[in-house]
This record gives structure tokens, sequence and C-alpha cells, in this order.
């Protein structure tokens, strides 16, 4: 069975990592700037389906090694 509480509570812990990557290291703040103009350059392109599946697994690719990193 799954414990309701404890799913829950760990995902308050997983956002709250992904707050503090943004808020304490300086790498992934460059990232997160850049996601934002790429994203927009995007919308402003008007990408495909398939562009915006590449772009967006890129972008969490990238944010990925950077948490790990």
């Amino acid at each position: 069975m799954i414990n309701g509480p404890k799913v829950l509570r760990s995902f308050r812990f997983a956002g709250q990592g992904v707050f503090d990557l943004f808020r304490y290291e300086n790498n992934a703040k460059v990232h997160l700037l850049i996601a934002g103009i790429v994203i927009i350059a995007g919308i402003w392109l008007r990408l495909s389906r398939i562009e915006w599946a590449i772009i967006l697994t890129q972008i969490g690719l990238v944010w990925a090694a950077e948490a790990l990193n």
C-alpha cells in the first residue's frame, strides 16, 4: 500500500532541492536564464512538437547534470 503522507513529504523534499539548486548555484541560475531565452526564441520561431520535445529534453538534461554536479 502506498503511504500518502510519506509520498507527499518526499515530493516536498524534492521540490525544496530544486528550489535550493536555483537559489544557491550560480551556474544553475545562468542555465535557467538561457533556458528562458531558448523557450522565448522557440515560441518566436514557432517550433514543431518534435523540436520542442528535443529542446525540452536537452534543457532537462542540462539541469539534471547541474544538479548532480
